[in-house]
């Protein structure tokens, strides 16, 4: 898997994660990183470093709030993680990538892990809606 596969997968994890928390403003911390990614990439420190820089690409691309970062020795702790309405939006648009169902309802159907492929189609879709998501990822 090439390294834009796996941010992609991560992107497509972080929004499962939060999805499954609804509205409740969730704090993500270095240690965390592990758990939501399933499948690691290098050493703890590298992943924790991809973690971080991946959350704060999604604030930038305006997929998640987050109300305060805080750097600790490697990696951040981001508290107060939301969903953006723009985000909200995105995963209850019904999906051809996924037979027709939105993210939401992949999300919230299946228990557990969903799979490498669905986490890359939510977050192509998610990415399709909000709109130079895609383009800024890459096409792949």
């Amino acid at each position: 898997m090439s390294e834009l596969d796996y941010h992609k997968e991560l992107v497509g994890r972080v929004i499962a994660h939060l999805v499954k928390g609804g509205l409740r403003r969730i704090d993500i911390e270095p240690g965390d990183a592990l758990s939501i990614m399933v499948e690691t990439h290098g050493d703890e420190e590298k992943v924790v470093e991809e973690f971080s820089d991946v959350l704060r690409w999604m604030r930038d691309e305006q997929l998640i709030r987050v109300a305060n970062i805080q750097a600790v020795g490697v990696g951040d702790i981001f508290l107060g993680v939301q969903l953006t309405a723009k985000a909200l939006e995105a995963i209850k648009q019904p999906q051809e990538s996924l037979g027709g169902s939105s993210v939401q309802a992949e999300i919230t159907e299946k228990n557990g892990d969903l799979g490498s492929d669905i986490y890359h189609k939510i977050a192509e879709a998610v990415g399709g809606f909000v709109g130079g998501f895609t383009k800024s990822l890459g096409s792949g």
